[in-house]
Formats: structure tokens, C-alpha cells, sequence
């Protein structure tokens, strides 16, 4: 009598419920993981922008009243509302970079900014990932923040020393 080795049907069908399980839990943490490397190189095109920012107001004493006193061009994703000044970029993640313009030292608006783009976050608007400064008899200081709201990016895709404020 001969005997054939093989899986039996309920074995396949623990095997292919584990795979399920871990495929559910595991998609989802990935795509995450993927946003989240991608909002890291939106941040690091921000540090550069709030290092041209600084020499600005390390020069002239004053915040720059527009991305074009800076050496950019104005155009955007969320361009000219509420006294932005954006300029356009090319990029899969970033729609535009952009400064407030107006008084933007010690308060709690965006002073500089990125403009991520919608499909990014899984938001139906754009959302803002910005810096905020305080200037300290000289030494300035930022904080990065989101706002609340219509432009929020989710807490999930955010670094831990990112803040939402309304």
C-alpha cells in the first residue's frame, strides 16, 4: 500500500488565514512607513528654505515679505491665500514651499512652509507641514508644526516633534 505525503485542505487553509492576518496588519504599517519617509524629505527641503530664510532676517533685520525677496518665484498648490507667498516646485510629494507674509516672529503661524500634495496624505485638500520662529534677543529658534483644520496633515505621518496648533 503506498502513502502519499501531503498538506491536507484544513492545513492550506490555516496557512493562507495566517497569511491573510499578517498581510492586513502589515499593508497598511508599510504604507504608512512610505508616507512618512516621504513627509522626512519634505521636512529636509524645509530646513534648507528656513536656512535661506534666516539669512534674510539675519541681514536685513526683518522677516522677508515674500518668497521673491529671497530669490524664488511665487506659484503653488494652496498659492496666495491669507497673505502666503508660495512658490512652485516639481516634486511627487511637495506642491510648494512657501512663507507668511507678514510679522511672523512670535506667533503661532506658519512662517515657512511645504505644501504637500493631497494624494500623499489621503486628504482631499493639501496639506501644510510649517515652522514657526521665535527670535530671542537674536538667536532664533523654530518649531515645526501643522495646522488644524482644512490643510491638517494626519497625525500618523508625523514626526513626533511636529505639533498640530489651530
Amino acid at each position: 500500500m503506498n502513502f502519499y505525503k501531503a498538506f491536507s485542505l484544513v492545513e492550506l487553509m490555516v496557512v493562507i488565514a495566517i497569511i491573510g492576518i499578517l498581510s492586513a496588519i502589515a499593508i497598511p504599517s508599510y504604507k504608512t512607513y512610505v508616507t512618512k519617509a516621504k513627509l522626512n524629505g519634505s521636512i529636509v527641503m524645509l530646513e534648507a528654505f528656513k536656512k535661506t530664510v534666516e539669512h534674510y532676517y539675519n541681514i536685513n533685520n526683518k522677516y522677508p515679505s515674500t518668497v521673491d525677496n529671497i530669490g524664488y518665484a511665487r506659484g503653488g498648490i494652496i498659492n496666495g491665500t491669507n497673505g502666503l507667498s508660495t512658490n512652485a516646485l516639481n516634486t511627487d510629494v511637495v506642491g510648494e514651499i512657501g512663507l507668511y507674509s507678514g510679522n511672523c516672529s512670535n506667533t503661532n503661524k506658519a512662517c515657512i512652509w511645504v505644501g504637500i500634495y493631497a494624494s500623499i496624505i489621503e486628504t482631499s485638500q493639501p496639506g501644510i507641514i510649517g515652522m514657526t520662529f521665535t527670535d530671542n534677543n537674536g538667536i532664533i529658534q523654530w518649531s515645526c508644526y501643522t495646522p488644524s483644520g482644512v490643510n491638517s496633515v494626519p497625525l500618523k505621518f508625523l514626526n513626533s516633534n511636529c505639533q498640530v496648533v489651530p
